[in-house]
Formats: structure tokens, C-alpha cells, sequence
């Protein structure tokens, strides 16, 4: 009975933390976004691409960066011709330190300084049976964490002096892992770590900095359509979740979940470990 009694109360208090993560009412943002300088990486496509027009649609400044200058350019003139927006395009594999410094680098000299930095970007997802390859194991902690923690680093003095934002993109494999993907959890395992430590440093040197941490789920990006016949998920429109990350980022919620049942999976793996394994490994067929 005492157990019990225990679960119902750890129960409510998690409840109770999660309706402090909500958002505050929907408003119009873009009195908020207008003028706004933002960097976007991993905006070549899915939800990166998708954040690119929508902030651009409320009148924000962007650097855009990723691997493929074609598309990058693409999407800086479809930016132009349909909102009129300034969108600088900037080609670079950030799987070098070097490259994604100069992004930094570039990108303030581009816009004058920063408000708003998005990190979205992330290497290959290698699916199937974890063979140990210790090359290709550091290369995806590199470009799906390293390479994050790099460029929030270098982007703090500028987003300091603006009072601006960090947004990391994460992923629910980060806290519920993931058969067949281990390389790739892991990564965004070790970046909910570094950015929600970043959060608690910046607070405790009362920097007004924010850091939103957001936990996606299964998206309709290019990227997911690989692996779209080994899970029993249906995908969630990447255009809701670009809306919600920026409705999260303006309101600097600490962590942000979508779709928005994940924040009850966080609170049911905690209270119910072993239900939530089988779960996940039953998300999974044709394997």
C-alpha cells in the first residue's frame, strides 16, 4: 500500500511538472520574431527548411547552413521571392570543428550579431544491428552532438549580449533509446546532457540566455522515410513541429516535446521502466 501511495504522489508531482513545461496561449509571434537575427543549421530540408519559412513568413534575418549549397540556395530564394526576407546561405559540413566556427563567424558578420540560434542538424542515422566500428561510432557524436555543443559555445557571447536563445533539437530516442539505431541515440542522449547542464550554468551565472531542449518524435522529414517500414508509428508533420519549436523558442520553455504525448512517455518510463522497454521495442517490425 505504502508503494502505492508513493507511485499516485511521484505521479502527481510529474503531472504537475508538465504542465509547467506548457506553453503560455497561443498569440500571433510576430511582433516577437520580426527583426529577429537567427542562424538555422541543417536548413537544406525537413524541419530545418520548414522553420527557414516560417520564421522568414514573421520577418526574421536567417543564416541557413548545411552540406548542400544548392538547396540551401533554394530555399534563401524561395524565402525571397514569396516574404521578401534577407536569407544568407552558408554551405558547410559541421562535422569540422573548423567549419562550424566559421559559421559562427560568418554568420554574426552576416547579421550583425545573433538573437536566436537553432541547431538542427545531424548526421546519416545508420539503422539496423549495432556493429561496433569505433571510427564510425566517433563521427556520429561528432556531427549529432559534438558539433552542437561546439557551435553553442562559440554563439554564447553574441547571444549573451542580445539576451537571445538557444534551441537544441533532440530526439525521444535520447531518453527512451533505441534498438538498431544505438550510435544515433546515444549521440542525442549526450546532447540532452550537455544542453541541460548549459541551462543550469548560464542560470546559475545569471546570464539571460535561454536553452530550449526539444524532444521529437517520429517527423515526415526525407530522413525518416527510410526507415518509415520497420515502425508501426505514423509520422507527425514536420510544418506543426517547426511551429512548435518556434512557439517554444519565444517562449524559452526549458524542454519541449513533440508530439506533445512524449512528455507523458518521459514521466511513464520513470515510473514504469519496464513497460516502457517492451514499448518501444514493440514500435518496431520487419526487422
Amino acid at each position: 500500500m505504502g508503494n502505492v501511495k508513493v507511485s499516485v504522489a511521484f505521479l502527481l508531482a510529474a503531472v504537475f511538472c508538465q504542465l509547467l513545461l506548457l506553453p503560455s496561449p497561443t498569440k500571433d509571434l510576430t511582433d516577437d520574431v520580426n527583426g529577429l537575427r537567427v542562424v538555422i543549421t541543417g536548413a537544406s530540408s525537413g524541419i530545418g527548411e520548414e522553420l527557414t519559412y516560417q520564421l522568414a513568413a514573421m520577418g526574421a534575418k536567417i543564416v541557413i547552413t548545411a552540406r548542400t549549397e544548392y538547396k540551401l540556395r533554394q530555399v534563401a530564394n524561395k524565402c525571397k521571392d514569396l516574404y521578401g526576407a534577407d536569407v544568407f546561405p552558408i554551405a558547410a559540413d559541421l562535422a569540422s570543428f573548423e567549419n562550424a566556427s566559421l559559421v559562427v563567424s560568418e554568420g554574426l558578420n552576416k547579421l550583425g550579431g545573433m538573437d536566436l540560434l537553432i541547431l538542427n542538424h545531424f548526421g546519416d542515422v545508420e539503422f539496423g544491428g549495432y556493429q561496433h566500428d569505433p571510427l564510425n561510432f566517433q563521427n556520429a557524436l561528432v556531427v549529432n552532438m559534438m558539433s552542437h555543443a561546439h557551435i553553442a559555445s562559440r554563439s554564447v557571447q553574441a547571444l549573451s549580449q542580445s539576451k537571445g536563445r538557444i534551441v537544441a533539437v533532440s530526439s525521444a530516442v535520447g531518453f527512451l533509446g533505441s534498438p538498431f539505431m544505438i550510435t544515433y541515440a546515444t549521440a542525442k542522449s549526450a546532447l540532452n546532457g550537455f544542453f541541460t547542464s548549459l541551462r543550469h550554468e548560464l542560470t546559475f551565472n545569471q546570464s539571460d540566455v535561454s536553452v530550449t531542449l526539444c524532444h521529437l518524435g517520429y517527423i515526415d522529414t526525407k530522413s525518416a522515410e527510410r526507415i518509415k517500414d520497420n515502425l508501426i508509428l505514423k509520422p507527425s508533420s514536420k510544418k506543426n513541429c517547426a511551429s512548435e519549436i518556434v512557439k517554444s523558442s519565444m517562449n524559452r520553455m526549458s524542454e519541449m516535446y513533440f508530439p506533445a504525448y512524449f512528455s507523458w512517455v518521459h514521466v511513464f518510463k520513470t515510473l514504469f521502466p519496464s513497460v516502457m522497454e517492451r514499448a518501444v521495442q514493440l514500435l518496431y517490425k520487419n526487422v
